[in-house]
């Protein structure tokens, strides 16, 4: 019986060790490209958007590469997010898991995809990647973009 506590203890100690990551949330500026009325210019640069995400940082001392997580049409869904935050992270990877549906209104556009134009998404990431770029603890020479 002795035995089993120890094991069972050891495994709980295991599984401590490997806490999930601690997010913060966070906003940010970005540039907010729009259709353009114009018949010479596609786009054109709109009021400034407010982005909005959960940020990650790895154990250890920096500066970390850094992965700009984005979500699928439904948006996040928070079991399968966590689950690649921890990943990063245990890969020694910061994470900003970017929220682009919120800050425009919208909670999904999987029926409706003209909502959020992938161009829109595009934007964000770049916003996201200079965002980044001014952490103390991001290399921002290494950053990535997933989902």
């Amino acid at each position: 019986m002795h035995l089993h506590r120890l094991a069972l203890a050891a495994i709980l100690l295991a599984f401590d060790a490997q806490a999930a990551p601690r997010e913060i949330d966070v906003a940010f500026e970005a540039r907010n490209l729009q259709l353009s009325t114009s018949i010479d210019t596609l786009y054109e640069e709109g009021p400034k958007l407010q982005l909005t995400g959960r940020f990650a940082v790895p154990e250890g001392s920096g500066p970390f590469p850094a992965v700009v997580h984005l979500h699928g049409c439904e948006g996040s869904i928070p079991p399968r997010d966590e689950a690649w935050v921890e990943r990063f992270t245990s890969w020694g990877f910061a994470v900003l898991r970017l929220n682009s549906l919120g800050p425009r209104g919208k909670t999904s556009t999987c029926n409706s995809p003209g909502n959020l134009p992938s161009f829109d998404q595009a934007v964000d990431a770049y916003s996201a990647k200079a965002w980044l770029s001014e952490r103390p603890e991001i290399d921002p020479s290494r950053t990535v973009l997933a989902g």
